[in-house]
């Protein structure tokens, strides 16, 4: 069963969004990982430490699509990160959430694709020896 929140897996993972691409480093084990669309829309309510249901609440009102697909598909997306420890479930209250924004009438409202996770491993070694260097730059 899924947490009502989580929060990103912070200081081993660091993060950043580039040009609609969320680049992602988990600094324990060297990997990183990628995500577009609405993965990036997903992992930016991560960093806003929002619950599951207001995550699911907020995308439904930024894509078109069926409730149910969108819920399913945060749910599977979100359990894939735990899994990967990039997102660690949090107990307690999630804090509160901004309401949802409506979209602007007639504005193109984009359908929904369930969000997929590109897991590389090409720069574990070098990752591995030198976190420190990483752990430097910005945090996203």
């Amino acid at each position: 069963m899924l947490a009502a929140w989580y929060r990103i897996n912070t200081p081993n993972v660091v993060h950043e969004v580039i040009e609609g691409e969320a680049v992602i480093v988990n600094l324990a084990t060297g990997l990183y990982y990628s995500v577009d669309r609405s993965g990036v829309d997903i992992w930016g309510l991560l960093e806003q430490e929002l619950a599951v249901a207001d995550m699911v609440e907020m995308l439904a009102g930024r894509y078109t699509g069926q409730r149910e697909i969108i819920e399913t598909s945060v749910q599977q997306f979100l359990a894939l990160l735990e899994a990967e420890n990039l997102i660690v479930p949090q107990s307690g209250p999630a804090p509160a959430a901004p309401p949802a924004p409506s979209p602007a009438t007639g504005a193109y409202v984009p359908r929904f694709e369930p969000p997929a996770l590109q897991k590389y491993s090409d720069m574990e070694d070098l990752l591995l020896l030198d976190p420190l260097h990483t752990l430097g730059q910005t945090e996203g």
